[in-house]
């Protein structure tokens, strides 16, 4: 629901400078632009306004509503280290903050609400009119006049229509309509019988075959449907009446095109007849028209000219040109594949092996990745845990180092900072920092230090060439990697990992050795292990401890992941003495080769 909201929220926006791009477009070649082209146009927008409800993008691109995106999220998480703040210090170095939640969760359900309303009204008035366009139906007597039926079918033939239509006859109505989605027919008020002469009634019967010609009450449907979407939207509403009137225009252009001179006179004497006689029914398709609209008509009628080849195939081309306009509109919407909360890809094409640790875990929730190198195989436990994305919290400084190191604002070998003299939580972090001592005690300065001396965009492309998670950096350059703009999943740790051991992204080597040594907790003659812990907790009493790193053993490389959460005490130590424990057990059981 977040993310639909986002996306609704982000095109609602998009809509004014398209709609501009629109209207200019109209506007620069509406001398070259048959009427039928100009109503072909405005069917481009519903499938605009469509795109926040599918589950893909159209093409790729970077989304500009970065700063959009912290919107919508189940639990967005503003840190605060200040004096007041209740931060707890681990073993080992494992730092975390307890960080105030801001209660937006509220805010998106009041959002919703309001939108559900909004929506619901809209689709009970619709309906209300569907019951009332059924009403009429079953109070419409089928006309049955040789006459009548004669000039209907000599209609009929002149528009190439072949299909069966019914015809009917009503006291419910002012003016013709063409009403019905998956029966359509054509209603004629029963005044007609005796106040119009057969040209009159030919004129009427020519508009409406031309509506049912057009599909027009299906797009009517499809218009209706967006409105209730974007009830709250003034620009949907403006776009629905210009298409109703180009709808109009255009179908009295394809009448004219069939008529003599003479007779596109009396075609604009029957449209005036039925001035401000619209149909009462939102799914019914008519030839009256409010003033203004009439107006228009007329004023087309009076100066209309058949089109040439020219301008239908202008129109064509204008049509390409708003509608690839609207593809690279929709793609800046953002991707659910990009910016979602699930790794979707994760497992599809790997050799996977499920672990029982319930036993491990016990009251605890979460999750854990094993991946042995050697022989390719993956082990998890818990598999549908280990997709969903999450904070990274302080597992992130392992490529923030390698970000800094990479831009040159740090080097291997002079990578000092300053204390700045500020009084923080933990002694630690109170004295100068090195990239080893900062991954050591996880220093939030340090890092933050080092990001503040980077662009925002050599963030985001860093983090888009490594493909970390989500890739989102919100607002908060700060604390991105903490409030929960940032995630990732346990099975993209180990796969970044990987890459990052074997240094598949094509970094500099000594930078690439620096984050390594940084990471090395213990080292002997059987093997070394690597890994940092991360640990985020709300003052909500919600938490979530991370252990990631690998293991070299045996001749082997073992990658891990473990993600422990559900208790208001879980974190990244609590991951580390799992992760130890499970890593003996299976070492016990011959799983390492011994």
């Amino acid at each position: 629901m977040a993310f639909v909201g986002l996306r609704l929220f982000a095109c609602s926006l998009l809509l004014f400078p398209f709609a501009g791009f629109f209207l200019l477009v109209k506007y620069v070649f509406r001398k070259h632009l048959t009427a039928k082209i100009q109503y072909m146009l405005w069917l481009i927008f519903p499938g605009f306004l469509l795109a926040p409800f599918l589950p893909f993008q159209l093409i790729h691109s970077v989304s500009v509503f970065s700063h959009l995106e912290t919107i919508g999220k189940s639990s967005p998480l503003r840190p605060v280290l200040s004096s007041a703040a209740s931060i707890s210090k681990g073993q080992t170095g494992d730092f975390f903050v307890t960080a105030e939640t801001f209660q937006e969760t509220r805010w998106i359900w009041i959002f919703f609400f309001l939108w559900i309303t909004g929506f619901l009204i809209v689709s009970l008035l619709s309906l209300h009119s569907f019951a009332a366009l059924r009403k009429m139906r079953r109070s419409a007597f089928i006309l049955r006049d040789s006459d009548i039926l004669r000039i209907f079918s000599q209609c009929q033939k002149e528009l190439n229509i072949r299909q069966s239509i019914p015809l009917y006859c009503t006291s419910a109505l002012k003016s013709p309509v063409c009403a019905g989605i998956v029966f359509p027919g054509i209603y004629l008020p029963d005044r007609l019988m005796e106040d119009f002469s057969e040209r009159d009634l030919r004129f009427m019967l020519l508009h409406e075959l031309r509506h049912y010609r057009q599909k027009d009450n299906l797009i009517n449907l499809f218009l209706q449907m967006i409105s209730a979407l974007y009830w709250f939207h003034p620009l949907v509403w403006i776009i629905w009446k210009e298409i109703r009137c180009d709808r109009e225009v255009a179908c009295d252009c394809a009448v004219l095109e069939i008529l003599s001179d003479s007779e596109r006179l009396a075609y604009g004497n029957t449209l005036i007849c039925f001035a401000e006689k619209n149909s009462p029914f939102s799914f019914a398709a008519g030839l009256g028209s409010t003033m203004r609209q009439m107006k228009r008509r007329i004023s087309n009628i009076a100066g209309y000219h058949p089109a040439t080849r020219l301008q239908r195939t202008a129109g064509y081309l204008v049509c390409l040109l708003v509608l690839l306009a609207a593809v690279v509109f929709t793609s800046i919407l953002p991707a659910r594949t990009a910016y979602g909360d699930s790794d979707t890809s994760a497992f599809s094409d790997k050799k996977v092996s499920s672990l029982d640790l319930s036993r491990e875990f016990g009251e605890m929730d979460g999750c854990f990745v094993l991946y042995d190198q050697k022989n390719d195989q993956w082990n998890v436990y818990q598999e549908e845990e280990a997709r969903q994305r999450i904070s990274p919290a302080s597992t992130y400084k392992i490529y923030d180092a390698l970000l800094a190191l990479e831009s040159g604002t740090i080097t291997p070998q002079k990578n000092q900072l300053p204390w700045n003299g500020k009084s923080y939580p933990f002694q630690e972090w109170e004295q100068d920092q090195t990239l080893d001592s900062a991954i050591q005690n996880s220093v939030n300065w340090y890092f933050q230090e080092l990001d503040a001396s980077l662009n925002r965009s050599d963030i985001q492309a860093f983090l888009n060439r490594i493909d970390y998670g989500n890739q989102r950096i919100g607002d908060d350059l700060e604390t991105y990697w903490l409030d929960e703009s940032l995630k990732i999943s346990a099975v993209e740790q180990v796969e970044l990992l990987i890459r990052l051991e074997q240094n598949q992204f094509g970094f500099d080597e000594d930078n690439v050795r620096a984050v390594k040594k940084s990471l090395l907790l213990s080292s002997d003659s059987s093997g070394s292990l690597y890994g940092k812990t991360g640990t985020v907790r709300t003052d909500q009493g919600s938490a979530s401890g991370w252990f990631i790193g690998y293991m070299k053993y045996a001749g082997n490389t073992y990658y891990f992941a473990a993600n422990v959460k559900g208790t208001d005490t879980a974190s990244g130590q609590d991951a580390r003495n799992l992760t130890m424990d499970i890593l003996s057990g299976i070492q016990k059981s011959g799983g390492f080769g011994s």
